[in-house]
């Protein structure tokens, strides 16, 4: 609750019936739901936030937490810190464990307090760098790839 009044979360994209109905009658000062955008309104929004949230379903049987959102494709494009709320090791955690990324656990809320907490300090001090992530996984680097089929190619 103190942090509440110096963050504001904008969401993008559908939302199911619960959560609509959640914040129909519960409505947020600090989540705003803007529905659905086109892809280039996504990516301009991403590129003004600070930080790029994904939270994965929370499945308990890891051997079936595989699923990979496409959203994290497009927040490495936008290059900036990414917190994944997800499963301990989901694909997800998997992809994220060697970017500019913070990983938690659905039900670790201490770990997403100290995230903000650190967060809000970085942006207090005016320390950019924090927030900008440059490092483009290799396997999803479209120059990488492109230089990696052109070595292919070069082969036949």
């Amino acid at each position: 609750p103190e942090l509440a009044g110096m963050m504001e979360f904008i969401m993008a994209g559908p939302m199911d019936r619960h959560c609509s109905q959640l914040f129909e009658k519960t409505p947020s000062r600090i989540i705003t739901h803007l529905g659905m955008l086109s892809y280039d309104k996504s990516k301009k929004l991403m590129q003004t936030a600070h930080i790029l949230v994904s939270i994965d379903m929370h499945i308990p049987d890891i051997r079936k937490a595989v699923f990979f959102p496409s959203k994290l494709l497009d927040y490495f494009l936008a290059q900036r810190r990414i917190l994944a709320v997800t499963s301990k090791d989901s694909t997800t955690a998997e992809v994220l464990k060697h970017q500019q990324a913070t990983i938690v656990v659905h039900d670790d809320v201490k770990a997403m307090e100290d995230f903000f907490k650190q967060s809000l300090n970085a942006f207090d001090k005016h320390d950019a760098t924090y927030f900008i992530a440059r490092n483009i996984p290799a396997e999803f680097n479209a120059r990488e790839q492109a230089g990696k089929l052109k070595l292919l190619i070069d082969r036949l």
